[in-house]
């Protein structure tokens, strides 16, 4: 139903407008690459504040669009956004719980990202017969909303250099260079596509 009336509004096909689905996560699984070893010198609380608020202005273009192109750039943008979210819930879990709670935490986490892929769909598919905007619109609201959790609640985790020591060039080297590393760069990437790909299927079905 989501793409579907997305391809009506911007007249073109539904397989058209799954692209918009490719370019969201293309742009979070290249970005990925390197938004975990840039993030190592930095306050990860202050990232990924400032990721869901990117993806929240990119959500947001996303529902005001008015030209095809202009989605498939937002999504873009929404999509790299989002890869500089992620990496930092993994990387703040150990930081801010005692060793014995962080497996616990780390489980939440995967849980409530299952949970919004699995309610997701129906969520949108309903919001989508009131007008595809809408989604994108509760989207970007949820975004803020999270910041502002985040902003009260969250403690910062300032670091003068590198976690481990070594540069962001370094250590982006250090992974490429490690074969298991780049396993799991191709897994994660294959996951991703796969993944949103497969909902668009669920949603066209």
């Amino acid at each position: 139903m989501f793409d579907f009336n997305l391809a009506r509004a911007f007249n073109v096909s539904t397989s058209q407008s799954g692209l918009l689905i490719s370019a969201y996560a293309i742009g979070d699984a290249v970005t990925a690459l390197i938004a975990g070893p840039l993030s190592d010198s930095r306050d990860r609380k202050k990232i990924m504040i400032g990721g869901l608020a990117f993806f929240a202005i990119g959500t947001l273009a996303c529902g005001l669009s008015t030209k095809f192109v202009e989605m498939l750039i937002f999504e873009f943008v929404s999509g790299v956004a989002s890869a500089f979210v992620a990496p930092q819930v993994y990387a703040t879990v150990p930081t801010v719980v005692a060793g014995n709670k962080v497996a616990q935490l780390m489980g939440f986490s995967l849980a409530g990202l299952s949970s919004s892929q699995i309610f997701g769909i129906p969520v949108g598919s309903y919001l989508a017969t009131i007008s595809w905007r809408i989604s994108f619109f509760c989207l970007a609201a949820l975004a803020v909303i999270l910041i502002l959790v985040l902003q009260f609640n969250l403690p910062e985790t300032k670091v003068g250099k590198s976690e481990n020591g070594h540069s962001f060039f370094s250590n982006l080297s250090q992974a490429l260079k490690n074969s298991a590393a780049r396993e799991m760069l191709v897994v994660y990437f294959v996951y991703t596509l796969g993944s949103c790909h497969h909902f668009v299927y669920l949603d066209l079905v």
